[in-house]
């Protein structure tokens, strides 16, 4: 009963995010550059900007637009780790969870699910354990 329930949660939620990717569109490699630029956490923000580079982007807005499918989410987390390691699947992962489009919805569900569900989609990858 209850994995059936929480089949249909994340079902759902993964409509709301083709749905809400569809109308919100990734933003530039330029827009994310500049945003970590000014993460206020310095420290944070260059460590954030070592590993955050075109391709790395070019996935993360794979991942976002496909809906956060589990499959493309978990080969982009491979392809990270075998750019960079566990240092670039957690800044990738930071970058995603501030910068990416579902960092500015008003619905806490969307905001707070769809970087946890990348956390469970790199399960495994590496030493990441979600």
């Amino acid at each position: 009963m209850y994995k059936v329930v929480f089949f249909l949660i994340v079902s759902q939620l993964k409509m709301s995010y083709k749905k809400f990717a569809a109308m919100h569109p990734f933003p530039s490699y330029e827009e994310v550059i500049s945003a970590i630029s000014a993460f206020p956490d310095k420290d944070m923000g260059m460590q954030m900007y070592a590993e955050y580079g075109k391709p790395h982007h070019e996935l993360l807005k794979k991942a976002y637009e496909s809906g956060m499918n589990d499959t493309v989410c978990k080969e982009i987390g491979q392809a990270i780790y075998n750019m960079g390691g566990m240092q670039a699947m957690q800044m990738n992962h930071y970058a995603f969870h501030y910068f990416s489009p579902f960092a500015k919805s008003r619905d806490p569900e969307i905001y707070l699910s769809a970087a946890r569900h990348l956390e469970h989609a790199w399960d495994g990858i590496g030493e990441w354990v979600a």
